[in-house]
């Protein structure tokens, strides 16, 4: 399946933090937001300003000190 069927770049230009955001979707229903295409561009969209893009090796230094726990957890329904 082609990337673009999961994420596509906003259109805002005006944003807080790093200017690579994603486009996330409004969804009515609990099941759409925990698919994984959803909670990936939350924490993408989370990640500060001082990210370095430029290249994979500084993308790899910059998001290693970024706290990502609060996407890691994951809440499972009781019967």
């Amino acid at each position: 399946m082609p990337v673009a069927n999961f994420f596509e770049f906003s259109l805002v230009k005006h944003t807080r933090g790093q200017s690579f955001k994603l486009f996330n979707s409004r969804s009515n229903t609990c099941t759409r937001s925990t698919f994984f295409s959803e909670r990936a561009v939350n924490a993408w969209n989370s990640l500060p300003r001082d990210i370095n893009f430029n290249s994979v090796a500084g993308f790899k230094r910059s998001i290693a000190k970024v706290e990502l726990t609060e996407f890691l957890k994951v809440d499972f329904m009781s019967s």
